[in-house]
């Protein structure tokens, strides 16, 4: 994950894209991310190390993108607790 860190620190640009695993649907979030070093940010969430801010610049969804469907997906167990 630091590597990843680092890299917005050299290159702010940034996309999520969560599908919609019930409708098919996709959505593609873009925009510029930073990732938060003060501590005193950091500590107004419980459990966090580090925070990343995302400000969203451009939105594109698209109802029935593919044409399968999914249930939601479990968290891995290997996954640490966010508390």
């Amino acid at each position: 994950m630091f590597p990843t860190l680092d890299n917005l620190e050299l290159n702010p640009a940034a996309g999520l894209f969560p599908p919609g695993w019930e409708t098919g649907s996709t959505l593609h979030l873009s925009g510029s991310a930073r990732t938060v070093w003060a501590e005193e940010e950091i500590a107004r969430v419980p459990g966090a190390q580090r925070l990343v801010e995302f400000e969203v610049t451009d939105v594109v969804e698209i109802q029935g993108a593919v044409g399968l469907r999914w249930s939601d997906p479990d968290c891995s167990r290997f996954n640490p607790p966010t508390g």
